[in-house]
Order: structure tokens, then sequence, then C-alpha cells
């Protein structure tokens, strides 16, 4: 199993910097998209911290063929630990900094191991599948309107029209320790996945998102059409765009 990869960010059309950051180890098969948060409270340099961090720890790391299942825990052990030195990291520099203070990031994380991906999520930043047509979200915002909605508290379409949905309740940087959110899947041959910002997901319907990714043309193409579909419709927040699709290695 290989896979082909496409990433790009962009600073939208409202916002002054960019705090949104992402990283692509290829030969280490390790994806990540964090989105930065606080404004002043440099956002931008939580979301290097978390790349940095993790492009540090995984540097390291040898890629394994295969996996069979008992190494599943150790692989998902070491992801979450990743995770949590990188939360620590930007903790410490929320402390006694006033410039620094209240900075954090989402992440979201892919790791392929042979035939298996194990994902990881803090945050509102999301991990879609698109598989025969069909656009799966992957990942569970951890944010205020997912809570109320999975509560039966507001619907969908509640969510969408709500000033608060950006709130989120899980971040990088925010206190001493983070839970993060992991799950296996299975690879298939052809599965493209989408590791995003909410910069795109807030702007670009799903339905949308899956339209442009129906389309036949090269990863870089669709990664480009994404981030600008995003800034057509307002683009008022950072836009990144993660691509990976799966095949079957002839070797």
């Amino acid at each position: 199993m290989k896979w082909e990869i496409a990433a790009r960010t962009d600073v939208g059309r409202l916002r002054e910097r960019n705090e949104d950051d992402l990283l692509v180890l290829n030969e280490k098969q390790i994806l990540v998209v964090a989105d930065g948060m606080g404004g002043h409270a440099n956002g931008n340099i939580a979301s290097r911290t978390a790349v940095s961090v993790l492009e540090s720890w995984f540097s390291d790391s040898s890629v394994p063929d295969r996996m069979e299942e008992a190494e599943q825990a150790g692989f998902e052990i070491d992801l979450r630990d990743a995770i949590g030195a990188a939360n620590r990291e930007i903790f410490q520099l929320n402390q006694g900094t006033f410039s620094l203070e209240g900075m954090g990031t989402t992440v979201v994380v892919m790791r392929r191991i042979g035939c298996w991906a194990l994902l990881a999520t803090v945050g509102d930043s999301r991990i879609y599948r698109f598989r025969e047509g069909k656009l799966e979200q992957l990942t569970r915002d951890h944010s205020l309107m997912e809570e109320l909605l999975q509560q039966h508290v507001l619907s969908e379409q509640d969510v969408l029209m709500s000033p608060h949905r950006n709130i989120i309740t899980r971040a990088l940087g925010m206190n001493d320790s983070v839970e993060s959110d992991t799950c296996w899947l299975k690879l298939e041959d052809g599965d493209l996945f989408l590791l995003c910002s909410d910069g795109l997901s807030d702007m670009v319907s799903a339905q949308a998102i899956q339209h442009v990714l129906m389309d036949s043309e090269d990863l870089e193409s669709q990664s480009e059409k994404l981030v600008c579909l995003a800034n057509e419709r307002g683009g008022i927040d950072n836009i990144t765009v993660v691509l990976a699709r799966t095949t079957v290695s002839d070797s």
C-alpha cells in the first residue's frame, strides 16, 4: 500500500496572518493539520509548536510494512503520547508570558501503518474519507455545538446558523494534559482522505466537498479547488487542506 499526497494552506480573505499549520512526513507516513487559535495570543505559535513537536517525535521512528493486531495498542499509545508532548510544550509557553497566554491549537493526525491507518483528533479540525463516491466524516468535533447536537438539544440546521459554532471544548495548550480521540481504519485501494481545518468545513458543505473529490482531476487540482471554494464563500478563516489517496503498490 502506498499513497499520493497534496497539501496547501491559505490565509483566507479576512485574516491578516495564517494561524494554521500542516505537516507531511511522507517517508514516515504521517500527516498533520493544526489550527491555531488566540489571535493576538499567537495561535500561529501554538500550531507551529504542535507540528514541530510531532515532527521531532516521529522523525526517528521506524515505519513498519505490516502490523499484527497485538501491536495496535502500542502505536495508539505512542501517538497519544506524542500529542500529549505537544500539549505540554504549548501549555508551558502559556505560563508566565503575557503575550502568549491563552494560545492553543486543534490537531488532527493520520499515521499509515501498512494497510491500516491510525487517526487522532483534538478540537474541531476534521478527517474525512471519500470511498466509492461517498464522503464520510471520520472524526467528531470537540465543540459546544457538537455536544448539543449529540444531546439532541440542537438540530444540524441550528448548528449551521449558530454564532457559537466555533466554540471548542478541547484543544492543545489549555491544560497540562489533554485527551485525544483515536481510531483505526483498514485501508482499501483508492481511499481518498481529507484532513482540513474548519476554514474549509465551515465554508464548504460536505456535499460540495464530495462533488470536488468526485472529479477525476489530480490531487493538486482538487486541493486548489477546495481552497478556492472556501475563499469564494467568504474565506473568513485560514484554510488548510491535505489530501491523501491510497493505492496498492505494484512492487
